[in-house]
């Protein structure tokens, strides 16, 4: 295989940086060793180049639309945020604002911003570019920025002086830092870099900023060839020390089989999805590690509930009954997932530890399908993207379903026009994988509230709507007793698991793998990779 590349040989001085563990520190910069790198006017067989393979295409470079992990991975690393999110998302670093104060009502965030710091166009940061960036984001209010439109009501966002920015909320939100932190829509852009290219019809830029970029963040935007390639270099004066791999490639994979033989013979670096199985055999290579680790994703059908049959309460709960759950996690999932007996994480507050788990049975989903006007069954397409184990999981979906009347045809979609029908509303019952945008029960609670029904895709695309569930989230939001929220939570998560509008599968447990000599090559509990702590020893 040839990989179609070519770059510059770089000789480099390796420098990393270690992220404050407490918010209100400066990142420090600890110099580590030097490495010296041989290239080739080719990528193989030995490179300075880091190539990984990504499952999906990328969809958009702009930080305040982008929704998937692939845009997000370019994102978190040619931009930098205020703050910074820890690997597994429970932690808040230093990033652009070196430290912050929060006010005693839990309404007035002030940031002092690091000093030092220039885009990659050489230009200082200021708190105007700060400002300007949640501007653009909170006037596009589409795709990742509507979480800052569905989850709080932010009042103003002001310089007060150069290095100096304030939020002002209109009501406080416990996880505002959080939120921040994401890797996308809070990233900070150049306001002149943006203005540059803006246009009457378009005044913030979106259709230039969806395929270039510029930031401050440690790696610099090259080129973006769609269904091909997109690169990276380093950036040399990044505030936070200079990254140790000078160029990074992030290679659309073009099949399973051609992407695992290419990682086995050293043609690429690393691959972020394979078939389990995959995974499992290369275990046993040598000159392959595999990394399995739990994340913040889940697997899960939606049902849209304004599409029929699927907004009938009945339908919904017949398919829940017709899955053999012991067999598809024993069979196919094994140790890449956990079971969920409601869409609160575990992990998360105020979780519903005594909701039972859904048992398969086939003749209550034959008789729910019967009272729902279904006695001969019915026929539906069951849509999924070629992602992780969904494939897969299709095939044993449509035989469960089968054995319960529900003939099902399977529809396999490309990413693109799957998510524009998901954002239309126009697929019935669909795959999805996705994580909460914080890790605290309301980030998934709120996504069944009527509020976020057409408010992107990280909102309610099942568009469902029940007044009664969205008096009790309001409840829950004014209720500050531990008691009472425990049980408003429960109650809520009892709602949500009697309505079904998700058909809840498993939480991921990730594979990736990468060359031996590959070190630091995690994605994290939110799928986006920091390539600053990725090394290669040869």
């Amino acid at each position: 295989m040839r990989w179609k590349l070519s770059f510059i040989v770089l000789v480099l001085a390796v420098v990393v940086s270690a992220c404050a563990a407490v918010p209100s520190q400066p990142v420090t910069v600890v110099e580590t060793r030097v490495v010296e790198v041989v290239a080739t006017a080719t990528p193989e067989p030995v490179r300075e180049n880091f190539i990984f393979v990504r499952p999906q295409e990328i969809v958009s470079l702009d930080p305040a639309i982008a929704t998937e992990s692939q845009s997000g991975i370019m994102i978190r690393n040619v931009y930098s945020r205020l703050v910074d999110l820890s690997y597994d998302g429970s932690e808040l670093n230093a990033d652009l604002a070196e430290g912050w104060e929060v006010s005693d009502d839990g309404l007035v965030y002030t940031f002092h911003l690091r000093d030092g710091v220039t885009f990659q166009d050489g230009t200082p940061l200021t708190a105007g570019d700060v400002v300007y960036s949640f501007d653009r984001m909170l006037s596009i209010g589409e795709g990742n920025a509507s979480s800052f439109l569905e989850w709080m009501d932010v009042g103003s966002v002001e310089a007060l002086d150069d290095s100096t920015v304030q939020f002002t909320l209109n009501a406080p939100f416990e996880a505002f830092l959080f939120i921040l932190g994401k890797p996308l829509a809070p990233s900070i852009l150049s306001q002149a870099w943006v203005e540059a290219n803006a246009t009457e019809d378009d005044p913030w830029a979106t259709g230039f900023v969806a395929s270039n970029m510029m930031g401050t963040g440690p790696y610099s935007f090259v080129e973006w060839v769609p269904n091909e390639f997109a690169r990276m270099e380093r950036y040399d004066d990044y505030y936070g020390g200079v990254a140790a791999i000078p160029s990074v490639v992030s290679m659309l994979g073009q099949d399973d089989t051609t992407t695992r033989l290419a990682l086995e013979k050293g043609e690429v670096d690393a691959a972020q999805r394979l078939p389990d199985d995959m995974f499992r055999v290369m275990g046993s290579n040598p000159a392959v590690t595999v990394y399995q680790k739990p994340t913040t994703s889940s697997a899960f059908w939606v049902f849209n509930t304004n599409i029929e049959p699927y907004n009938d309460e009945r339908v919904r709960e017949a398919f829940a009954l017709a899955v053999d759950y012991d067999g598809l996690m024993d069979g196919l999932v094994k140790d890449s997932g956990s079971r969920m007996n409601s869409p609160v994480y575990e992990s998360m507050p105020f979780h519903h530890a005594d909701l039972p788990l859904i048992e398969r049975d086939v003749e209550k989903a034959k008789e729910l399908l019967a009272d729902a006007g279904y006695p001969d069954g019915l026929d539906i397409d069951l849509v999924y993207v070629d992602f992780g184990l969904l494939k897969q999981v299709s095939v044993v979906l449509q035989a469960n379903l089968l054995e319960a009347g529900i003939r099902a045809n399977l529809v396999e979609m490309p990413f693109n026009p799957f998510l524009e029908g998901v954002g239309e509303g126009t697929i019935g019952f669909y795959s999805w994988v996705s994580e909460p945008a914080y890790p605290l029960p309301m980030a998934v609670l709120a996504r069944f509230t009527a509020e976020q029904i057409g408010q992107g895709l990280g909102a309610n695309i099942a568009e469902y709507n029940d007044p009664e569930y969205d008096a009790l989230i309001e409840q829950i939001r004014a209720t500050e007793d531990e008691e009472e929220l425990q049980a408003l939570y429960q109650q809520a998560q009892e709602m949500v698991m009697d309505a079904m509008p998700w058909l809840l599968l498993y939480q991921e447990n990730q594979y990736q793998a990468a060359r031996a000599d590959v070190k630091g090559f995690d994605f994290g509990a939110y799928n986006y990779l920091d390539l600053r702590d990725v090394t290669i020893e040869n």
